[in-house]
């Protein structure tokens, strides 16, 4: 009788979790080209009512124009925690703990740049999201030719 440990289908093991780690790697490689796509968005949209003619551009339409790139920026923290959380729950091979803490790392410095500190240092911020992306499809890919070597 196999027990649940060495089934390569649970999410403990190291099979299933790299399984699990893929496909969540895969979801936040999606996740963060939409990001981007809403960062786009957000800055012509702002642009676009900054030089409406008579219109003054407010915080407050910075911020609305800026809403759905922060909230899928929140989701993605969330399942950047899930990666790590399956690296390190799912025994997985070091180098995969290690791109994943720098993951969380990444995005967790990149969302405290998105608020505060000078306009050159907070140009690091999309910066972080193309190393976030980076290290998203890098670990999708590793975990899946883990998985399917």
């Amino acid at each position: 009788m196999i027990s649940e440990s060495n089934d390569s289908s649970s999410p403990t093991s190291p099979g299933g979790a790299r399984q699990l780690l893929s496909s969540i790697c895969v979801v936040f490689v999606l996740g963060a080209i939409v990001e981007l796509f809403l960062a786009g968005l957000g800055v012509f949209e702002t642009e676009r009512v900054a030089t409406r003619s008579g219109s003054t551009l407010t915080r407050h339409a910075f911020d609305s124009n800026f809403d759905p790139h922060i909230v899928l920026g929140d989701v993605l923290a969330v399942v950047t925690i899930a990666v790590v959380l399956v690296a390190l729950l799912g025994r997985l091979e070091r180098r995969i703990k290690l791109m994943s803490a720098s993951l969380l790392a990444v995005i967790a410095i990149q969302a405290a740049l998105a608020d505060s500190g000078p306009p050159a240092l907070r140009a690091l911020h999309p910066v972080l999201g193309v190393v976030a992306l980076g290290l998203g499809v890098h670990l999708a890919l590793a975990t899946r030719a883990a998985r399917s070597g």
